[in-house]
């Protein structure tokens, strides 16, 4: 059951449908940024591209965008390199795999949304016709030149190994090939026929037991450079430009170009990724011009720039120090002037922690609340604890709200309907999804499972969703 659209998703949405179109909306507390734009999924609007300022705030709102929207499964990630740029390792292989599924869903349209921190957003990225053409698509029942593939799979990136256990990795044995794609979860177990493609499975990596089938499957690089002939011949005399430019001597670059053609990738390779690929793009040309761009606290955005850019410059520096051969920095990072041109080409969202004048386009206030008050109505009597809050409950569901409280697990969720039970609530524990339960009637209290850690108050909808960290706490990890 989908939730109806009221009067400001609408007009929203509206708006955002032009082109050049700049809107912000303020007034946004807890996670109410994450429902609104879920609820802006749901109205069919253009892909969402979702600029946080660190990597963390990006990660928290993917949880609260994927928890909120009806298709959580269309919502992805475009994590930033876990590393400071030319720094000689290379990223994990979990990151890659996160960035080049989220690049190919914008290919291919199943992206309603990423969202990715402000570092990753300035990062070119692989060339759109390279990622199309170096992808591999595999179907069962088809036939598939088997050397050609595995062939192919050392020029992506993977490692041949014994046994495959990480991403990025694959093994051969007799007609069974087992790969571990960067974007899957589990590693898949390819049978072949000769040349045909007779099963392909996920299996367990430590217990090597098939799991379930698949029809079909898209290799994806388990890297962002991509070593082809063509690109190898090509590489070389930039590369050759490039160490002459910066005074590295002709020993290194051979030993450098030696490790490629035997696919060893040196750690930090990564970060010449403007030397093999000269035509990088960027995300925003993944996403087209329709794309809603979506700032996240645009004041923050700009402070994370300036960080950016002070990191980027010490980064130069301490490469130069230890004779490093590094790209251009201007081929591989945008400057912030040049993202936020590359920004202002289509219809632009920004989403304010404060409400400050002379931000230009149309200001829309939406009146939402944190819940920041409800630790602190927890009572001191050990059989009374939660009684200030069941009132508060009992007076929200009085005036026609429908209270929602996520909590991480099903068992938690059981919990506390045992702990609100005996304050005579009218609680349910609710299968659904959170676009489902929103949607249903008010006068109850529904617990749902649902990996969030702050809620809000939205009186316009009459909503109010309580995350479980709100009532008791944050969750303290043991050792």
């Amino acid at each position: 059951m989908t939730i109806p659209a009221s009067d400001h998703i609408s007009r929203i949405a509206g708006k955002l449908a032009e082109k050049q179109s700049l809107l912000s909306l303020a007034g946004l507390e807890g996670s109410a940024p994450a429902y609104l734009l879920s609820r802006l999924i749901g109205q069919g609007c253009a892909p969402l591209l979702i600029v946080t300022a660190d990597q963390e705030s990006a990660d928290e709102l993917c949880r609260e965008l994927r928890f909120f929207c009806a298709e959580p499964e269309a919502v992805f990630s475009f994590p930033c390199w876990d590393l400071t740029p030319f720094e000689a390792t290379s990223p994990h292989p979990d990151l890659v795999g996160e960035r080049l599924n989220a690049l190919l869903r914008l290919l291919d349209g199943r992206a309603r949304a990423v969202v990715l921190p402000l570092p990753a957003a300035l990062q070119r990225v692989i060339p759109r016709r390279t990622l199309g053409e170096v992808c591999q698509y595999l179907v069962t029942g088809e036939e598939l030149e088997r050397e050609n593939l595995i062939e192919k799979l050392v020029k992506l990136g993977y490692a041949h190994v014994p046994v495959v256990e990480d991403r990025g990795s694959f093994s051969v044995r007799g007609g069974i090939l087992d790969i571990f794609p960067p974007d899957q979860a589990k590693p898949v177990r390819i049978e072949f026929f000769g040349d045909l493609v007779e099963t392909m499975r996920l299996f367990d990596p430590v217990s090597q037991r098939s799991l379930e089938p698949l029809s079909e499957l898209v290799l994806l690089p388990s890297r962002e450079v991509i070593l082809s002939d063509q690109v190898l011949k090509e590489f070389t005399p930039r590369l050759k430009r490039r160490c002459d430019h910066l005074g590295i001597g002709a020993d290194r670059r051979r030993e450098l170009l030696e490790q490629l053609q035997h696919a060893i990738y040196p750690p930090g390779i990564d970060f010449l990724q403007p030397l093999f690929h000269p035509d990088l793009e960027t995300i925003l040309d993944y996403a087209g011009p329709e794309a809603i761009r979506v700032l996240l606290d645009p004041d923050a955005l700009s402070e994370a720039g300036e960080r950016f850019t002070e990191e980027l410059s010490a980064a130069v520096v301490r490469a130069e120090l230890r004779d490093a051969v590094t790209c251009e920095p201007a081929e591989l990072f945008l400057s912030e002037a040049e993202l936020q041109l590359a920004f202002s080409g289509g219809p632009r969202l920004l989403l304010p922690r404060l409400e400050i004048a002379g931000e230009g386009g149309e200001l829309i206030r939406l009146q939402t609340a944190a819940n920041t008050d409800l630790k602190l109505e927890v009572s001191a009597e050990g059989d009374r604890v939660l009684a200030p809050l069941t009132e508060k409950i009992v007076s929200w569901i009085a005036g026609g709200f429908r209270v929602l409280i996520p909590c991480h697990q099903a068992g938690q969720g059981r919990r506390l309907y045992e702990l609100l039970s005996h304050y005579r609530l009218p609680l349910e524990i609710s299968q659904e999804r959170f676009a489902g339960a929103a949607g249903r009637p008010a006068g109850r209290v529904e617990i749902l499972t649902g990996d969030i850690s702050r809620g809000f108050r939205l009186e316009a909808e009459r909503l109010i969703v309580i995350a479980e960290e709100e009532i008791f706490g944050k969750r303290v990890k043991r050792r």
